[in-house]
This record gives structure tokens, sequence and C-alpha cells, in this order.
């Protein structure tokens, strides 16, 4: 069964066995969550509030600052080729945020069992 979605600004594909269609739910709820808290295109985002001044990085959710510290390792094993800033230095995680949520729909797919499937999210694809 290949289930499609928007989320992130793209289209999500998830292919599942047909008896596991009851998870499709939990799947996009993993999805909807981050693009809640990551997205620079809500304003009441934590990363917009951050962006905006309204929050400071040090009171910012453990997720958030997880996330940073990822993108900042990448950064550096790119030799600055990777960047979770903008040019005007606002912190911009949609270069690996889309990534994450691949990997916990990933994990939580594992976690309840499910025997195979694929993840495809505008061209970032886990398996």
């Amino acid at each position: 069964m290949r289930h499609t979605f928007q989320t992130m600004g793209t289209v999500a594909s998830i292919e599942l066995p047909q008896d596991w269609t009851s998870e499709v739910a939990a799947l996009e709820r993993i999805f909807s969550l981050i693009d809640e808290r990551f997205s620079l295109h809500r304003p009441e985002s934590e990363l917009s509030k951050l962006a905006t001044g309204r929050l400071v990085l040090p009171s910012a959710s453990a997720e958030l600052l997880a996330s940073y510290a990822r993108a900042l390792t990448w950064r550096n094993e790119t030799a600055g080729l990777f960047s979770p800033h903008r040019p005007d230095g606002t912190i911009d995680l949609n270069g690996i945020v889309k990534a994450e949520a691949i990997e916990q729909a990933g994990e939580y797919l594992t976690s309840v069992g499910c025997p195979q499937w694929s993840i495809n999210v505008g061209g970032d694809i886990l398996v």
C-alpha cells in the first residue's frame, strides 16, 4: 500500500504492507510535529520564534538544540559546505529536519514491528 501526503513543502510517499495501514496516521503525525516545530514559514514555530528574537537559543527545546547540534556537526564534517545558517545568520534547519523526520518515521515503523517499508520525502529515501 502506498500513501502520499504533503509535508515540509514537498510530497511524502510511504509504502507499507496492506495490513499496516493503521500506522499511517502516526507517521503523518511525526512529520506534522516536526514541521510545526521547525518551519520558518510558520510564524508560531519554535524556530520562527528563535529567528525573530521571541526565543533565545538557551531557552529552546531539547529537540531543537539536538537538531542544531547535529547540523553544526554536519557543517564541521563537510568543511562548511553544509550550513545551518542563512547568510544573515538566521538558524535554518530545513537542510536537516527532513532527514530527521524520515529517521524518526523509520524508527517508529521498526519499533512497531512493520516487516517492510519505504519512506520517500522529496527524493530522500529510507527503506
